[in-house]
């Protein structure tokens, strides 16, 4: 998150705001990445394009579904096992009031801040 909201100041796109989103498999304490997003407010010229909203609404196109909740999913070609996941939002700041707000309503588990 720090290097992407670097990135992002240096090439001049935006403010230095950058957030990476993970989802963790529970039982192994592996971790993928699943999307990140930067600040697009100036370059595009939307106030509600901060890193974390655009990183969450890459996250929710990518799994197909609205919500990131923790949750059980079938393994692999095993229908009875199980295995549980959750998503973890990875930030430079602090999130402002909007952010939080859509962390928290987009159902991620954990947000790790920079700052």
């Amino acid at each position: 998150a720090i290097y992407l909201s670097a990135k992002n100041v240096a090439e001049n796109t935006g403010g230095p705001f950058g957030t990476a989103i993970f989802e963790r498999n529970i039982e192994d304490n592996t971790a993928k990445l699943v999307s990140i997003g930067v600040n697009r407010v100036v370059a595009l010229g939307n106030s509600t394009l901060h890193g974390e909203t655009v990183a969450i609404q890459m996250a929710q196109a990518k799994l197909n579904s609205f919500t990131m909740q923790l949750e059980c999913l079938p393994c692999d070609g095993e229908v009875s096992s199980k295995k549980m996941r959750q998503f973890e939002l990875f930030t430079s700041c602090e999130p402002c009031a909007m952010c939080l707000g859509a962390t928290m309503w987009s159902g991620v588990s954990r947000i790790v801040c920079g700052a």
